[in-house]
């Protein structure tokens, strides 16, 4: 009796004993499994970074390149040097003109509203409206006079007078390039000046000197 009764104690034993075995093992490969997933892991994320971070790097050089390649080719430079030319005859439109007030509705009716969103809109559109007469001119030639709606200002190829000349001429291989690389935009930025003579889409950035305010402290300046 006492024999059978240390034998079941023994298997218990035995029992217990590879029961616990089993659980440890078990913890065990569980946790190496998941040792293993979490480096697979962050491998897997570090591979990702640095792919992304490649791709960024090469963007950007690339983005140089184009930009060099560019601003060595000789038709940029003769554009540069005919947009220049052709600003200087831009008539100036100053408050009280039929122009400047056409570009005052624009911004208040048109402008003001896309960006109320994020900027409050009306207090945005003083500060941004262009100080400069020939700027109001030159934007309310392609910008309020522009028959194409915002986001096509783009399609508008000539206005009268020697800047909507130099403008038909150079618009449409800029144009080409820009979607061609896929660009948000094209600007032509006099060095001396800082002026903004040519852009592909004619947003409000279009004839503003970046050295003056509000521009001076803007991501383009």
């Amino acid at each position: 009796m006492w024999f059978r009764t240390f034998r079941a104690k023994l298997r218990t034993a035995f029992l217990a004993f590879g029961l616990a075995a089993i659980a440890f093992t078990g913890w065990e490969a569980s946790e190496g499994a998941t040792a293993a997933l979490r480096e697979t892991t962050r491998e897997r994320l570090t591979a990702i970074q640095q792919t992304r971070r490649r791709q960024i790097e090469r963007y950007f050089t690339d983005l140089g390149n184009h930009v060099l390649a560019l601003s060595s080719d000789e038709s940029a430079i003769r554009a540069m040097e005919e947009f220049s030319a052709a600003w200087q005859t831009l008539p100036e439109s100053p408050r009280g003109t039929a122009a400047h007030a056409s570009l005052e509705t624009f911004y208040r009716e048109r402008f003001a509203p896309a960006v109320a969103r994020d900027t409050g809109g009306l207090a945005m559109t003083a500060a941004w409206f262009p100080a400069d007469a020939r700027t109001v001119t030159l934007q309310h030639q392609f910008i309020a006079a522009n028959p194409h709606p915002l986001g096509y200002k783009d399609r508008l190829l000539e206005v009268p007078g020697p800047y909507g000349a130099v403008h038909a001429r150079y618009h449409p291989t800029l144009h080409r390039y820009q979607s061609a690389f896929g660009f948000y935009d094209v600007l032509l930025i006099e060095a001396g000046s800082g002026r903004v003579l040519y852009t592909v889409f004619k947003e409000i950035d279009l004839g503003v000197a970046l050295t003056r305010a509000p521009y001076a402290d803007s991501p383009l300046a």
